[in-house]
């Protein structure tokens, strides 16, 4: 079974800034390396969307 995990960076988002009232400014920053463009863009949305998220390369012995 493969994975394909080009398009990773439409997930992966990066909080810019907090705003009154509780909102989030975020961001889909580029990852060095990867193969596809991805259309970067910076979006205020409500925190109950954003979720943490570890990835392989996060976790240490």
């Amino acid at each position: 079974m493969n994975v394909l995990a080009a398009l990773n960076r439409v997930y992966y988002v990066k909080i810019k800034e907090r705003l009154p009232g509780g909102k989030l400014v975020i961001t889909n920053p580029p990852e060095p390396g990867q193969k596809k463009k991805v259309k970067q863009v910076e979006v205020v949305v409500e925190p109950d969307h954003i979720y943490p998220l570890i990835r392989g390369r996060d976790v240490k012995r």
